[in-house]
Order: structure tokens, then C-alpha cells, then sequence
């Protein structure tokens, strides 16, 4: 997302066709990286519920993907027309950054969890017994 956000905070100042064309290039790459990420984020939550519905989650995430689409050409063309095309890819990095930093705070309040889970974990087992104390005379 923090790629996407810096292509598009750049397309905002091209000026020239082939200025554009990179830019457009880097937010093509950035979208592909998080859409490529979000499927194992979803096998790892469908994996913690304990029931096989795989099928049905990554036709969800299809599904709003493709609602994402359609309903962002819609958006889009009503703030380009209420404003300019600058104020739209302002807009669109904003909110891409906003949504990285979110992503960020999630994903460490879940390894904190992990890590506080693993801690409980390993106070509430029995300590093994080695080889030393399991061959004393």
C-alpha cells in the first residue's frame, strides 16, 4: 500500500507522458503485492476457525474485489468531476497511506497476541525431563 501511495502521490507531479506511464507502473506493482498478499492472510484466518470453508472466503474476497472495481470507476468520476484529477490521486494516497498504517497496527497487535498466547502457553506446560535427571541413581 505504501508503494501504491507513492505512485500515486507522483503522478500528481509528472509532467510528462512517460513520467505518468512509471508512475502508473509502480501503482500497478503495489496493487499486485497486496493483492497477491491477501490470500494467505485469509488461509491463515480460515485456518484459526477450525472449519473448511476456503472456498467460500476467497470467493468473498473475489467478489469485493470486483465491487471494489466497479464502484471505484463510479467515485472516481464523481470527484474528478466535483474537483480536478490531482485532488483525486491526493485523495487516493491518502487513503492508501491511512490504510497502510492500519494494516501495520493489525498485524503487530496480532503477533503481540501470538507472542502473549505462546507465553501462557509454555507457563501452563510441565517442564520436560532431560536425559541427566532421568538416568540419577
Amino acid at each position: 500500500m505504501a508503494i501504491t501511495c507513492l505512485g500515486l502521490l507522483a503522478i500528481t507531479l509528472s509532467s510528462s507522458l512517460f513520467h505518468i506511464l512509471i508512475c502508473l507502473l509502480v501503482v500497478g506493482c503495489g496493487c499486485g503485492l497486496v493483492a497477491s498478499s491477501i490470500y494467505p492472510r485469509l488461509a491463515r484466518l480460515v485456518k484459526s476457525s477450525g472449519m473448511s470453508i476456503y472456498g467460500t472466503v476467497y470467493g468473498l474476497a473475489d467478489a469485493i474485489i470486483c465491487v471494489g472495481f466497479t464502484a471505484g470507476i463510479y467515485a472516481a468520476g464523481a470527484v474528478v468531476q466535483a474537483s480536478t484529477y490531482v485532488i483525486l490521486m491526493l485523495l487516493s494516497a491518502c487513503v492508501c497511506l491511512w490504510y497502510a498504517t492500519f494494516i501495520v497496527v493489525m498485524i503487530l497487535m496480532m503477533k503481540r497476541n501470538e507472542y502473549r498466547q505462546l507465553i501462557k502457553k509454555k507457563s501452563t506446560q510441565k517442564p520436560r525431563k532431560g536425559l541427566s535427571t532421568m538416568f540419577k541413581t
